[in-house]
């Protein structure tokens, strides 16, 4: 018959499993953050949500990270769902066959199992040119709705239309986020080359997969779905909580407010995020002029 182990023996192993744990969770974030960062960026609350209440003084906090795609266009007639695509426009056929999938399995999935879901590298960009070719596309569409109100101004739902879309534009341009996903690949050192603004582009780890897309021709497109970033989160340091907390604490309505704080992320050796500085007041860019 086997002795069983004390309570003070199993108190010792888990204090050992817990501390070797914790070990390697320091030497990954040690071996992240040695040397020259791969990308160091300014973002604001466009980029970094809030959580949705005030985390308790001894437990953690953490901002997610917000970002956008320039979507696939369904022919809309004022374009109302393309901001909401999590399947950008350059994700086609070539690109997810550049990306390791097998588009034509996918193609034939009644007869066979199409490919899971993969982790492969994508470069964000902040403030650039699909944040302005975002907003032409909103205003365009803007004035479209608005025309078309203006013809008919008794029709009540085409006001209701308007309205909501007006108050979607003005939400976009007070507190939309500037991130925007431009391309991905399987090799983050050549992206770098690509993309070598460490200022202004983003290399992440993002899970990708296979997708069918249907505009209003009704034909179907295989296209990319880029489900999450691998890290969607940046932990908040105790010595830079107190800023966030105090915002929480405010009856703040974050679709109509202007960003309250600017943060210095940095990306390590791992393409992982951590906070540097956290600046307590809005942030404007010389390449935006939207902040």
């Amino acid at each position: 018959m086997k002795k069983r182990l004390s309570a003070k023996t199993l108190f010792i192993l888990a204090f050992i499993m817990i501390a070797a744990i914790n070990g390697i969770v320091l030497s990954g974030v040690a071996y992240n953050r040695s040397g020259d960062p791969n990308a160091v960026v300014v973002l604001s609350e466009r980029e970094l949500n809030l959580p949705y209440w005030t985390p308790k003084e001894n437990s953690g906090m953490a901002l997610e990270i917000a970002w956008q795609t320039l979507g696939m266009e369904r022919g809309d007639s004022y374009g109302w769902y393309t901001y909401r695509s999590r399947n950008p426009r350059w994700m086609d056929e070539a690109k997810l066959r550049e990306l390791g999938f097998n588009v034509d399995r996918y193609k034939a999935r009644h007869q066979y199992k199409p490919d899971t879901p993969r982790e492969v590298f994508v470069v964000l960009e902040l403030g650039g040119t699909p944040w302005q070719q975002f907003l032409e596309q909103m205003d365009t569409a803007l004035e479209k709705i608005r025309a078309a109100h203006q013809a008919a101004p008794n029709d009540e739902d085409l006001e209701k239309e308007y309205t909501r879309f007006q108050e979607r534009v003005n939400e976009v341009k007070t507190s939309g986020s500037r991130l925007f996903a431009v391309d991905a690949g399987t090799d983050a050192k050549a992206l770098r080359v690509e993309y070598s603004d460490r200022n202004r582009f983003i290399i992440a780890p993002a899970i990708v997969a296979m997708d069918t897309f249907y505009a209003n021709d009704k034909k179907e497109k295989i296209v990319g779905h880029i489900q999450r970033l691998s890290v969607g989160q940046i932990h908040v340091p105790v010595g830079n909580k107190q800023v966030f907390a105090a915002l929480l604490s405010q009856k703040r309505t974050r679709s109509d407010t202007p960003p309250a704080f600017g943060v210095e992320v940095a990306y390590g050796k791992r393409l992982e995020p951590w906070i540097r500085a956290v600046t307590p007041a809005p942030v404007t860019s010389g390449k935006d002029k939207n902040p």
